[in-house]
């Protein structure tokens, strides 16, 4: 297992690596890596499909995607002024499962990444309204990527394979189900997400994740 990091801890050995991949493989534990680089593998082949002008930044937004989750406890409340991305009182309610959002941005603006690329790390956990094309794909690829295992993953695949939109409504649908199913509340932004998606592209994805709930 790896060890945990504080914030500055954290920023300082990424930003003092040569090589930011080799970095963050000796950072994270080998599963989440091997998740978080399928998943920057898929966001620059859905960046390049979809013409995204800065495929390489929103790579580098996916690789990034849950490196907040690499933070000890101790260290949320002492991330100074989160970099211009303060979590709000339901990601605080919510501990590492949405911190990790906000964290991931604060230490992606630490590192360089673009507003429009850190704000894909805050929002990939529970999305928001007005969703940008790198926010969808730093979402759909967290879903979709291939070392994926879960009984759901195959589905998510023919999502993506249908539309950014579906995979993303997919996959808010499908966490909705579990935060209801563990007690906890749903971040009102993924309410607005679903609803900024439309009726259509919800009820299909619906359909899709209904095996799974």
């Amino acid at each position: 297992m790896k060890a945990a990091y504080g914030f500055d801890e954290l920023v300082a050995a990424l930003s003092g690596a040569e090589d930011l991949i080799s970095a963050l493989r000796l950072i994270m534990p080998p599963a989440r890596w091997r998740h978080s680089e399928a998943a920057s593998r898929l966001a620059a082949s859905l960046a390049a499909e979809y013409g995204h002008p800065e495929a390489a930044e929103v790579r580098r937004a996916a690789l990034l995607h849950d490196v907040g989750r690499t933070l000890r406890a101790s260290a949320w409340a002492s991330i100074a002024d989160w970099h211009g991305w303060p979590p709000d009182d339901d990601e605080w309610a919510g501990g590492a499962g949405l911190l990790h959002g906000p964290a991931g941005a604060a230490a992606g603006t630490a590192l360089g990444l673009t507003a429009e690329g850190a704000a894909a790390v805050r929002y990939h956990v529970t999305g928001r309204p007005g969703l940008t094309l790198a926010d969808k794909i730093v979402m759909a690829a967290d879903a979709a990527e291939e070392t994926r295992r879960y009984r759901w993953a195959p589905t998510a695949r023919r999502a993506l394979a249908d539309s950014l939109e579906l995979a993303v409504a997919f996959w808010v649908t499908l966490k909705a189900e579990m935060v209801r199913a563990a007690g906890l509340a749903l971040h009102p932004r993924s309410r607005q997400t679903l609803a900024y998606l439309g009726a259509d592209v919800v009820a299909a994805a619906r359909r899709l994740a209904v095996p799974f709930l």
